[in-house]
């Protein structure tokens, strides 16, 4: 999966998605 999101632009948006999602579960957690 790492390699395919590396060929593209893809890759940025769903890593933006994927720590904006793991920041919100740990605020939540925290909170």
């Amino acid at each position: 999966m790492v390699c395919q999101g590396l060929l593209g632009p893809a890759t940025l948006i769903n890593l933006g998605a994927e720590l904006a999602a793991a920041a919100e579960k740990v605020e939540s957690g925290a909170s």
